[in-house]
């Protein structure tokens, strides 16, 4: 088994690797969940890299972003079948967006739609998700707390939850 390091996006910074999707042209998109404002921390961003395992590029993300929580960034990515667009997905809510999902309140999460064909803004769309599923005698919560809840719990995408939106 053959092991890839990869190079840091910033010099003494590191990666909290949570997604990884092929690109159209051999490469990888890597979604790292770290943190921009603490340079102890990984890396917060979306980043194409070489097979190989060289930095190409930090892919543009919003500015509202920069709410993002701690440990709860983009957990989500994959391309679409005629890898004409990335989708990367954050774990939970902004802060601007309102709390977490909790047992009893779900919370909005957002979607970001990069076109491959062209270089442009992401398109953004918010999903709400639904309140953290409990599991039988569970008293606290387990970490799950959104986007990453969907397939767990086989919730299907669907129009009354997505919205496209250009938010805060």
């Amino acid at each position: 088994e053959q092991f890839t390091p990869v190079e840091p996006p910033f010099a003494g910074r590191t990666l909290d690797l949570e997604g990884i999707a092929p690109a159209p042209d051999g490469n990888l998109f890597l979604a790292s969940e770290g943190e921009d404002v603490n340079p102890e921390r990984p890396a917060l961003g979306l980043y194409e890299y070489t097979r190989a395992g060289r930095f190409v590029r930090r892919l543009p993300v919003p500015g509202a972003y920069a709410g993002m929580r701690s440990n709860a960034a983009f957990e989500g990515l994959s391309v679409s079948p005629d890898r004409r667009q990335l989708f990367a997905a954050s774990e939970g809510s902004l802060r601007q967006d309102g709390g977490v999902a909790t047992f009893d309140s779900g919370a909005t999460s957002r979607i970001l739609v990069y076109s491959l064909d062209e270089e442009s803004q992401p398109r953004e769309y918010a999903y709400r998700t639904e309140p953290v599923p409990r599991l039988p005698n569970q008293r606290a919560a387990t970490g799950d707390n959104g986007i990453s809840e969907i397939d767990r719990k086989s919730t299907r995408l669907n129009s009354s939850h997505v919205s496209e939106s250009r938010m805060p």
